[in-house]
């Protein structure tokens, strides 16, 4: 797994210098005068006149390490490559008359932005309709606009003393390290040295103090030697009537900015013929030799002005006799010095002849005047024709020495804030003007180097760790340093839950109940989960916190500090099945026996038994189960816990005695005399087998016989008998006090369950035409004969319609069938009580009166007999009812 570490980069820069670097190609294009221009970048100076600037003095440019123009300035506008106006260069506040209206500087440690310091005109000739500006500074990134430039601030002041002022004096110069620079001016008596670093501009300057009090009239260079040790000041007048001027000497701290030990090269002098005014400066290459213009104006306006240049031998013990003057010749050349790529210090002469302007050279600028030898500087003072095109007084003002290394991780610059992780591939590069570098070393702290110019590198430990780069360049050995403080990552581990599922089941796990095993220290971390790894490294697609899973999986967890850097940690969503578990049951032993009890499970599976339900303690670990000796039904539970600890259900096994019950039957015990009797059962109600003695059941003969039934051996090795009685009777018949034979439904009042003679039974009533039955059955154990009562009743209707079925009402049948009945006379009559007809006990009515058929109606009769009982005795009766004639 990747894991990614805080980095967080501070510097620390240490430059060691063993020897002077002089491939300086950033002053390969110059730019100055009304379009006058040169191109060193050949080696030997063309003319260019593609320059866009129109201006009496001051400019500065600025080229990259292999000579190619970035851009320019006259201090008021800046021009890009291409000579047009960079995006918002406009605006600043230089001024073109200004003896070093500009001067540009690379920004420490870093590889795109510039400096533009610029300074206002002497205070004399600054218009009355706006104030004195003073020095100024204005940022330039190369990185915009395609790579032309913007300028993204301007104008910044930097006042002196508090007050925004200083004018035409501006010199840049490198520090004892060469990680930065110093901004000096001189302004009424002292000198100011802005400190430019890595952090910026220092807005508090260090003062030096001078004896030249410089006055509004202050024009004139201020110029550092290449190997920044030395500074020179001119000082000139803007106008005819200007007084005598100086030239001095300074010896310059590149470590503090303390300007010090002045010399007096040239102090103002009134007895002499001439005011002298001391302009242009420059130092030789090897910064042993001192060069002024010097313009020599007689206070007797009528005489010849004279311009000479002057050089001092700074090594001399006594410089200011080691004064050599040359360039007597018929041009005035008064204007600035400077020192070209070629080592050879250009001057321009700021004259019109009749062909042109000029630029003069000085040709072996490191040889001094050599009394002894007579060797002497030589001088071409019509070096370079612009023809017309004006070369002004000034030419640019550069920084004494360029070289500039600014590393950059991961593309951006180590003095921006940089939040980085481990784990995270870090690409280490760096830029640089000045020289062309031989090698290069990394050494990044932690024992590992490269010698590669642009490595990639990822720390794997937390600590700060000093990088060093270290370039020879020319020769000469420069080491920059800086600390990658690595912090570690967020405290955080892989977490993991576990469940256990029936198999199929699904689960819906909370994923945020593993923060507190994720980030244990409960640090203050974005937490986000995914589904994958890839999606966690990038952010992607983070899930809810509930999952939802019936198998195993793994979810990625991201863990983000408030810096962004992050880890990614697992959380292993764990299922675990849930064992399955059955066993037989009931299962029947002997008493008296054990009983080996296997269960089904899974063969990983431990198996305990337990002797109560919910007991926490198992009796038996292990499958099978040998129970102990069992005498009563006694019931055990078994569960199987799986290999990870998951429980099944508790499944119940019961075990029955072997039960010692006798065989029952369910057999008639009585019979009567010569009923069927179906053959004795061999298996007993409750399934026992066995056989019988005697074997069949006889009907034959009355009486009591005793049957036995012996049942075969059971499991448990016991047989039992059984005995059942079994009585033959006669027939008996029951005997009531009731008649048999009741006529026109008179009923008996009773009918008892229990004959006389003590045989059980029921009633039931039947029905055949004007006759009902009640019948008595005994109980199926009684050996008795039916009895039957019958009640006679007398036809409710009649259909005269000749169709032979019920024509005539008549009692006849009856009186035929029952002896016991004697019909004397029957009258039958309307419903009005009209007598009808009458007829005896063998006639019948047609339904007619007086031969005509009497309509469908009721009718009533009048039944008069005699009823003899089984006694014999003869009882009168008569019966009044009504009948029914149908058509």
């Amino acid at each position: 797994m990747k894991q990614n570490f805080l980095l967080i980069i501070s510097f620390i820069f240490g430059v060691y210098i063993h020897a002077q670097n002089n491939g300086q190609m950033q002053t390969a294009h110059w730019y100055f005068g009304d379009h006058a221009g040169l191109d060193f970048s050949s080696g030997t100076p063309v003319i260019d006149t593609n320059g866009q600037i129109a201006t009496i003095e001051g400019s500065s440019s600025i080229s990259d390490e292999q000579g190619n123009l970035l851009f320019y300035t006259d201090g008021r506008r800046v021009y890009d490559s291409t000579h047009n106006i960079m995006l918002n260069g406009t605006g600043l506040r230089g001024d073109r008359s200004s003896t070093s209206s500009a001067v540009i500087l690379p920004v420490p440690d870093d590889c795109h932005r510039y400096y533009i310091f610029t300074i206002d005109l002497d205070a004399s000739k600054v218009p009355s309709w706006r104030p004195q500006r003073g020095i100024e500074y204005n940022i330039v990134d190369m990185s915009l606009n395609g790579g032309l430039g913007e300028v993204v601030q301007k104008n910044i002041s930097l006042p002196l003393n508090g007050i925004i002022q200083g004018y035409e004096k501006l010199a840049a110069i490198s520090n004892a390290t060469k990680t930065g620079y110093w901004i000096v001016t001189h302004f009424q008596g002292d000198f100011y040295a802005f400190e430019v670093t890595s952090t910026g501009v220092s807005t508090t300057p260090v003062i030096s103090p001078s004896s030249i009090y410089g006055g509004v009239e202050n024009i004139g260079y201020l110029k550092a030697s290449p190997d920044g040790t030395k500074l020179a000041m001119g000082m000139s007048f803007s106008v005819p009537s200007g007084t005598d001027k100086s030239l001095s000497l300074y010896s310059f701290n590149k470590a503090t900015g303390n300007i010090h030990n002045e010399q007096l090269l040239y102090s103002p002098n009134t007895s002499q013929d001439y005011k002298h005014h001391f302009y242009g400066i420059e130092f030789s290459p090897n910064s042993n030799l001192l060069y002024a213009t010097v313009r020599k104006l007689p206070y007797d306006q009528t005489v010849d002005k004279i311009c000479e240049i002057w050089q001092f031998n700074t090594n001399s013990p006594n410089i200011n006799t080691s004064k050599y003057i040359f360039g007597l010749e018929n041009i005035c050349y008064g204007g600035a010095l400077q020192l070209g790529l070629d080592g050879k210090i250009y001057i321009n002469t700021h004259t019109n002849q009749a062909n042109g302007y000029y630029l003069g050279r000085i040709e072996n600028p490191n040889t001094a005047y050599n009394t002894t030898t007579g060797e002497t500087p030589i001088f071409t003072p019509e070096y370079l024709n612009f023809g017309n095109t004006s070369t002004g007084v000034g030419l640019p003002t550069f920084l004494n020495h360029y070289f500039r290394i600014a590393i950059n991780v991961n593309g951006l610059s180590i003095q921006e804030d940089q939040l980085y992780c481990t784990g995270e591939l870090l690409s280490f590069d760096f830029c640089h003007q000045g020289g062309e570098i031989q090698s290069v070393l990394w050494e990044f702290g932690d024992g590992s180097t490269s010698t590669e110019f642009y490595p990639q590198y990822a720390y794997n430990t937390a600590g700060v760790h000093s990088i060093t780069l270290t370039l020879m360049v020319d020769g000469e050995e420069f080491i920059r340093t800086f600390d990658i403080t690595i912090t570690g990552p967020p405290e955080v581990s892989n977490a993991e839950q576990e469940i256990c599922l029936y198999e199929g089941e699904e689960h819906a796990f909370n994923l945020t109940e593993s923060l507190a095993d994720i980030n244990p220290s409960n640090g203050n971390h974005q937490i986000s989960f995914h589904l994958t790894q890839e999606e966690a490294n990038n952010n992607n697609n983070p899930q809810p916190t509930t999952y939802t899973s019936n198998q195993t999986t793994t979810i990625w967890v991201r863990v983000e500090d408030q810096q962004g850097c992050f880890v990614v940690r697992e959380l292993d969503l764990i299922v675990y099945f849930i064992p399955t578990i059955s066993i037989a049951s009931p299962i029947n032993i002997c008493s008296g026996n054990t009983a080996t009890l296997q269960a089904e499970t899974e063969t990983t599976s431990t198996v305990n038994w337990y002797d109560h339900e919910n007991s926490a303690t198992p009796i038996y670990t292990g499958n099978p189960f040998e129970s102990p000796i069992i005498t009563q039904e006694t019931t055990y539970w078994v569960e199987a816990i799986s290999p990870e600890g998951c429980i099944s259900e508790r499944a119940k096994v019961t075990l029955t005695i072997e039960t010692e019950e006798k065989p029952y039957f369910d057999i008639p015990t009585i019979y009567c005399i010569n009923e069927y009797a179906p053959p004795l059962p061999q298996k007993s109600m409750n399934g026992i087998a066995g056989t019988w003695s005697p074997s069949f059941i006889n009907t034959a003969t009355t009486g009591s016989t005793t049957y036995t039934f012996s049942s075969l051996p059971n499991a448990c090795g016991n047989s039992y008998t059984s005995q059942i009685e079994i009585t033959v009777e006669d027939i008996k018949v029951p005997e009531f006090d009731i008649p048999t034979l009741y006529f026109f439904n008179e009923e008996p009042s009773e009918l008892p369950l229990i004959s006389k003679n003590g045989i059980k039974g029921y009633w039931e009533e039947s029905f055949n035409g004007h006759i009902k039955y009640y019948t008595f059955y005994p109980d199926e154990s009684s050996c008795a004969e039916y009895f039957n009562v019958q009640i006679i009743s007398y036809p409710k209707f009649f259909t005269p319609n000749n169709d032979g079925i019920n024509d005539t009402w008549s009692l006849a049948d009856i009186q035929l069938k029952y002896k016991e009945l004697n019909i004397k006379h029957v009258s039958i009559f309307d419903r009005f009580g009209k007598l009808l007809t009458g007829f005896g006990a063998y006639g019948g009515w047609d339904g007619t009166y007086n031969g005509k058929q009497m309509p469908a109606n009721d009718y009533w009769f009048k039944l008069e007999y005699t009823l003899t009982t089984p006694d014999g005795d003869k009882i009168e009766k008569q019966l009044i009812k009504n009948l029914t004639l149908r058509r």
